[in-house]
């Protein structure tokens, strides 16, 4: 019997390539998100920083207070970006998952009907090699029986499993 041959192999093999592409993706994307939750936790480290810096210094002037007004405001506008820059990154991390579900979907459909046609293909070799070994069996056993199966050495003892069945042809 010829070798196994999945004709879709090819394909078979591109779904998966596609489907760690998408998950290479996904990486990428979700060290996307953690630079932004870094950038997010720097800018609530330096409000705080700035803070106590007010709050510890001795003779706070107008202008030190003005300023910390516009580093308050810095902080809230970028905390706005930060949030947006985060909800869009996880929108497409949401995204990204689906569409690696998708390709790890067509990668298993294709993989479970290889091992569908490779069972069959397993059971119809076994089948072939089942009927071979019979078929060579019974060969040995004929060439063995035929030769010692003259009329002189069919004592009961020695008759084939064939002549068993019915009269023998020797007995009048």
């Amino acid at each position: 019997m010829k070798r196994f041959d999945f004709p879709l192999e090819r394909v078979r093999e591109w779904r998966e390539k596609q489907a760690a592409a998408e998950e290479a993706k996904l990486e990428r994307l979700l060290g996307e998100l953690s630079a932004i939750e870094a950038a997010s936790a720097e800018l609530e480290r330096e409000r705080e920083r700035n803070e106590q810096m007010i709050v510890r210094a001795e003779g706070v002037t107008a202008l030190d207070l003005r300023a910390l007004d516009g580093f308050r405001r810095y902080v809230k506008a970028e905390r706005a970006r930060i949030e947006n820059l985060r909800a869009d990154c996880q929108k497409r991390v949401a995204a990204q998952r689906a569409a690696i579900l998708e390709a790890r979907r067509r990668f298993q459909l294709l993989e479970r009907l290889k091992q569908r046609r490779l069972y069959a293909w397993t059971a119809d070799l076994n089948r072939e090699l089942e009927a071979n070994a019979a078929e060579a069996y019974l060969a040995r056993w004929n060439a063995e029986h035929s030769a010692s199966d003259t009329p002189e050495s069919r004592s009961p003892a020695r008759r084939s499993p064939a002549r068993e069945c019915g009269p023998s042809p020797h007995t009048s």
